[in-house]
């Protein structure tokens, strides 16, 4: 039960890491997306990402993943869309209630 208490906590903070980073740089270098969002228009490996969240990769690649599925962000000729940003905001505010 614990251990399960620890990975959601985890996983909150990735959440929130990684949220806030999308939305810091769609705020800052991001344009209009053709199909809606706002595109990253750099190419950010999943390696460079884990690096900036200082998570492991494939914990990034997860995370990614589930949002892809959700339709939080999408990808785009190898660039990161974000699609909706609300969701990343409330992601991203709940760093503050852990």
């Amino acid at each position: 039960e614990t251990s399960k208490d620890f990975e959601s906590v985890a996983t909150l903070r990735l959440q929130a890491r990684l949220a806030t980073l999308l939305l810091r740089l769609a705020d800052s270098i991001g344009r209009p997306a053709p199909g809606g969002g706002v595109l990253l228009p750099i190419r950010l490996s999943q390696t460079d990402l884990s690096m900036l969240v200082a998570a492991t990769r494939e914990a990034v690649n997860k995370q990614l993943g589930a949002w892809r599925e959700a339709g939080l962000v999408a990808q785009e000729g190898g660039r990161l869309v974000v699609r909706r940003r609300a969701a990343l905001a409330a992601m991203e505010a709940a760093e503050d209630t852990v």
